[in-house]
């Protein structure tokens, strides 16, 4: 799903590029770790499927606009809710990766791995 954002982004704003490749990035790393750690698997999974089917969504809706050449005022409000919310769920996705490394390093220092 980040992989199919990615190729997406192309065809966004380039305002928009950062947050789609820290998106993709903290996929990346969080799928790491729920390999490494079968306890991340759970909470992992949730938060991914979540998150990249809400960015999913949000980028096809603004696509959808601009392909139909939707008025410039829709475009203009799509565009900002746009912006905000990649930038909630670019920053929801790097506290969530911050987390997992967080509770593994506690976990660790405790003596559990």
């Amino acid at each position: 799903k980040a992989q199919s954002i990615l190729h997406k982004s192309s065809r966004l704003p380039e305002q928009f590029a950062p947050m789609l490749e820290q998106i993709a990035a903290a996929t990346e790393s969080m799928v790491g770790k729920m390999r490494s750690d079968p306890n991340d698997v759970s909470s992992g999974s949730m938060f991914l499927k979540r998150y990249l089917n809400s960015t999913d969504s949000l980028i096809d809706e603004y696509l959808r606009l601009k392909d139909q050449n939707a008025e410039s005022e829709d475009l203009k409000k799509a565009f900002s809710r746009t912006e905000e919310v990649l930038e909630r769920i670019s920053k929801a996705f790097k506290g969530e990766n911050e987390f997992m490394l967080e509770n593994d390093t506690f976990i660790k220092s405790r003596g559990h791995f």
